[in-house]
């Protein structure tokens, strides 16, 4: 498994402009092992950073489409110094820059895209709440991309919680556009999903997550086991979503 990457801020980065991030996002240059790449940067917590990384790697674990996650460093105190999260410019809008346009194409595209119950059962399991319209990329067809995972995994939480829940966006619209049936397809769905889940290496996982680097190995290793015991709470963590959950089998 590919670990995740640090980068290092070498020219001025420039803040990014009417976006409703919870956390200032700045555009970068930065130098990696792969050479100067443009990168997303986020003051965030340690915890954050750690979410960040641990949810791409989780997510291409699993086969899904998700941006590369960085740990940056700011030697040259270009953005106050210390340590931020990055990640790539995936080269592609998010489904609110086409909303704003008028563009409901986009959302008959989501309601149509082979992941979409795939990636809400990924955000229910790592507790993701923020999966709004500024978080999905969209570059046409099937190209999706997923983004911004820092509150994600009880992040702004002194513990992990496995049994707490949340608004799941992507839940709540494959609800709207399905019906009773949306929900009772994810809990059908859910069975098959934690398996794949369960078979990950949490120790391969722990060390390309860097987590050490950040002083987060701990959280790290109690995040990663309160994720194999959300698993089996997948299914009733779902029935909230629905009031006919046992609609399929």
């Amino acid at each position: 498994m590919e670990a995740i990457g640090f980068a290092t801020l070498y020219t001025k980065p420039r803040r990014l402009e009417g976006q409703d991030n919870v956390s200032e996002v700045w555009v970068a240059d930065a130098l990696t092992h792969e050479g100067d790449v443009r990168l997303y940067v986020k003051k965030t917590s340690k915890e954050e950073i750690m979410a960040e990384c641990l949810a791409s790697l989780l997510a291409k674990s699993l086969g899904l489409p998700v941006a590369k996650a960085y740990i940056v460093t700011d030697p040259g105190d270009l953005l106050g110094g210390g340590v931020f999260a990055g990640s790539e410019d995936a080269g592609a809008p998010s489904i609110k820059q086409w909303l704003n346009l008028h563009d409901q194409t986009v959302l008959k595209m989501l309601a149509g895209w082979k992941k979409l119950h795939e990636v809400a059962l990924f955000d229910e399991w790592i507790a993701n709440p923020d999966r709004q319209g500024g978080n999905l990329l969209w570059g046409g067809g099937e190209e999706w991309v997923l983004i911004d995972h820092a509150m994600a995994l009880w992040s702004a939480l002194g513990k992990p919680h496995p049994d707490m829940p949340f608004q799941n966006i992507l839940a709540g619209f494959i609800s709207d556009i399905e019906k009773d049936m949306g929900p009772a397809r994810l809990r059908q769905l859910s069975g098959e999903f934690a398996e794949r889940c369960s078979e990950i290496d949490h120790e391969l996982i722990i060390n390309a997550s860097q987590s050490q680097h950040i002083g987060m190995y701990e959280r790290c290793e109690v995040t990663l086991s309160s994720l194999e015991t959300r698993l089996s709470m997948l299914p009733a963590l779902l029935s909230r979503h629905g009031n006919q959950a046992d609609f399929l089998p």
